[in-house]
């Protein structure tokens, strides 16, 4: 649920499992596995991702380099105290067993 609620607040678009990102110019490739289906959609960048493990680094970022991911936190993005974790959340958590 979280890049939903972060891609609704920062007015963006949203990929969710996506397995491998390119850069294709001044365009990103976004590769989805759905496990029954793949995409590939391209973006020009500001998105929220969601990535499968292991999804990440890019091809192009140098190994071990982690300057090639730029970490924002909440006020990077302008998000106030009531905006983000458990105070800003609109969902809440009933129970947890087991299902039957």
């Amino acid at each position: 649920m979280l890049p939903a609620e972060l891609a609704e607040m920062l007015g963006r678009d949203q990929f969710y499992y996506t397995s491998k990102i390119e850069r294709d110019g001044c365009w990103f490739l976004m590769t989805q596995d759905y496990g029954d289906e793949v995409r590939v959609c391209r973006t020009c960048g500001g998105s929220v991702v969601s990535v499968l493990s292991g999804a990440y680094p890019p091809a192009d970022a140098p190994e071990g380099d982690p300057s090639a991911v730029k970490r924002l936190g909440r006020i990077d993005l302008g998000l106030g105290t009531f905006s983000v974790g458990e105070r800003g959340s609109k969902i809440v958590l009933k129970d947890m067993g087991a299902s039957e």
